[in-house]
């Protein structure tokens, strides 16, 4: 019992360190304070990477995801960035996610990949017209996100952990499209509030799926 008490001691001081640099992000963000940005920016999703016991393939998978996250976050931030290095970590972090959800299923979820892609070849025939030399590395990015939504589907199983995973799926989804319009269209109010709310609780509702998951061995 004592064990059970000081895990859960551990995980609420985690998270409520989570809570607290996210507040410093939008901070940060709205005071345009940009090495505090680069500082606490990744800290979240990294404190999310260490909560996970790498002890299933599901976990080890989706730990890896997180921490390619965590680069990307980085990569992204003012003060470095690089929107091509943030591309292709988030790239990484999504195929992470994917060979994660595979694990689980590998249904075909046919119905499921034909709405992901469909949302996913509007999106990007929408952006075309204003993507420059930036047309295929968004094609490609566009591709892996959708991926990781149909696979998300393709693992429900009725259990609470599959249900977060396909929302938070969804949920990087609509941060990353919040993105794309926002830097490629038109600049959205309150951008950086969406986008970040929307991709902390993708992230959170993935980790808190493979936190519950502890049925796959390694």
């Amino acid at each position: 019992m004592a064990v059970i008490c000081h895990e859960i001691d551990k995980n609420h001081c985690f998270l409520n360190g989570c809570h607290s640099f996210g507040g410093s992000v939008f901070y940060a963000l709205h005071t345009e304070n940009i090495v505090l940005c680069l500082i606490s920016k990744p800290i979240p999703v990294i404190s999310l990477a260490l909560l996970l016991k790498p002890n299933s393939l599901y976990r080890k998978f989706i730990m890896a995801g997180l921490l390619f996250s965590m680069l990307g976050d980085v990569f992204l931030t003012q003060y470095v960035d690089n929107f091509m290095l943030g591309l292709a970590s988030f790239f990484v972090a999504h195929i992470a996610y994917i060979i994660a959800f595979v694990q689980l299923s590998c249904k075909k979820a046919v119905l499921a990949a034909i709405i992901s892609y469909s949302v996913g070849i509007a999106m990007y025939a929408f952006l075309y017209p204003m993507l420059g030399d930036l047309k295929i590395p968004v094609l490609l990015y566009i591709l892996i996100i959708i991926t990781m939504v149909w696979r998300s589907v393709a693992q429900h199983n009725n259990s609470p952990a599959s249900k977060l995973a396909i929302i938070g799926a969804v949920l990087f989804a609509l941060s990353d499209s919040t993105i794309a319009i926002n830097k490629f269209y038109m600049p959205l109010p309150y951008a950086q509030d969406v986008i970040m709310v929307a991709y902390w609780a993708a992230q959170a509702l993935i980790f808190t799926s493979a936190y519950k998951q502890n049925t796959l061995s390694s």
